[in-house]
């Protein structure tokens, strides 16, 4: 189909009447419809011993976990509350002597 054909189909196109037009571009659809391909069948699977359903894995969790720039005022407000001995709050290390106090 040259330039010239597709031209003067627009042409032609554009002459139509409303009615027509939308004649035309339902056979246009129906075309289409008609290329597409079928929707495949669900095939009965062989016999035998049902599968397993696995457990499902628990979901991946996105990248903003490894930001640590967040910790920084925490630390700040550790440390104003006296919890800089390790010994106490909320981070505490068990494996440190608490017989040092």
């Amino acid at each position: 189909m040259g330039l010239k054909d597709i031209d003067a189909a627009v042409r032609a196109y554009q002459k139509l009447s409303i009615g027509e037009k939308a004649v035309f571009k339902s056979e246009v659809r129906q075309k289409k419809r008609k290329k597409r391909k079928p929707r495949k069948k669900q095939v009965a699977r062989a016999e035998g011993p049902a599968p397993v359903a696995r457990e499902a894995t628990p979901r991946k969790k996105g990248k903003g976990k490894r930001k640590k720039g967040r910790r920084a005022p925490q630390a700040a407000a550790a440390a104003d509350a006296g919890f800089t001995d390790g010994l106490s709050g909320p981070r505490a290390d068990p494996l440190q002597d608490i017989s040092k106090e």
